[in-house]
């Protein structure tokens, strides 16, 4: 498998009804892994839904801070072990 991503840093396929990605783990933390879906799926329901500018911001906030929330502990333990 690590000979497939050899010429390029990523791989996409298509699975049935799933898009597997497949991608260099040099490339991206796994966190921004994380906070690019989390913005590919917003951007999904904001095309699908009909929100406000102000629902979209609140909704944006909101993931923000979910995503502080989860990677606190993570950068508290490594500045602790400094």
């Amino acid at each position: 498998m690590a000979s497939a991503l050899s010429d390029r840093p990523y791989r996409v396929d298509l699975n049935g009804d799933e898009i597997l990605v497949r991608l260099n783990a040099s490339v991206m933390s796994r966190e921004e892994v994380s906070d690019l879906l989390d913005y590919i799926f917003l951007e999904k329901v904001r095309r699908q839904a009909s929100l406000s500018p102000e629902q979209i911001a609140e909704l944006a906030d909101e993931v923000d801070r979910a995503t502080a929330n989860r990677l606190r502990p993570i950068i508290d333990e490594k500045l602790r072990g400094r």
